[in-house]
């Protein structure tokens, strides 16, 4: 809704290698409160934290979660209903101004203003705080025939996976790289020319049911959460 150049698979790629390569992270935000936000907005974001379970460090990575503050200069401000900007209402000095000066000035081309939280945030805050407070890990390996992944939640084992050609390629292909649907089958059926479509959106689908891979609409920007040098 914000209309940003990059999506979520980016940012997966991004903190996948930045951590992998040492970079650190210190400042990642999570901006809430942006115009026309709904509960299911919230919620989506709450889901993709779990994508990036194996890439929490205090040190390293950290999100930092901030109210959108709009002002005139917004590229937001000219396209958003008037119902809507009565929301952003949210500042710390105007409100304390003499009405004389500020009841027939347009209120956005002096400040900027935030709007009311939706409590589900403080949700959001707190499952943050989980992922940073606990430590998920995996293995994928080549045993015999067989890929075999599997992931630990404290250094407990929680899930174990066979995975198949078409799953593991999946993981492999879109490794190092973002791919859309086109060019991933592209890439699987130059390896495993008998790989047909239904086979590649079931797998991706029940990759991205375990979070292993992300991808936007339409199988659009597919990337695997983990590092799968298999």
């Amino acid at each position: 809704k914000m209309g940003k150049r990059t999506n979520f698979s980016d940012n997966i790629f991004f903190v996948k290698f930045a951590r992998k390569y040492g970079i650190k992270l210190p400042s990642a935000n999570i901006i809430c409160g942006i115009p026309l936000e709904e509960d299911l907005d919230i919620l989506t974001c709450m889901d993709n934290l779990h994508f990036l379970r194996f890439y929490y460090d205090r040190e390293s990575f950290r999100h930092t979660i901030i109210a959108l503050r709009l002002a005139g200069r917004s590229r937001f401000h000219d396209g958003i209903p008037a119902e809507e900007l009565a929301r952003f209402n949210g500042n710390e000095i105007f409100h304390l101004l003499p009405k004389g000066m500020t009841e027939r000035i347009d209120r956005f081309s002096l400040f900027d203003f935030s709007a009311s939280q939706n409590t589900l945030w403080d949700a959001f805050a707190k499952m943050n705080d989980f992922y940073y407070s606990h430590a998920y890990s995996y293995t994928i390996r080549r045993e015999e025939e067989n890929v075999v992944y599997r992931e630990l939640f404290d250094g407990e084992p929680v899930l174990e996976l066979v995975l198949g050609d078409v799953a593991s390629g999946i993981l492999r292909e879109a490794n190092e790289r973002i791919l859309d649907l086109r060019d991933l089958l592209t890439s699987l059926g130059a390896r495993h020319p008998e790989t047909d479509e239904a086979s590649v959106l079931a797998a991706l689908d029940g990759l991205k049911a375990r979070h292993l891979v992300y991808f936007g609409d339409d199988y659009g920007s597919i990337i695997s959460v983990i590092d799968a040098g298999i």
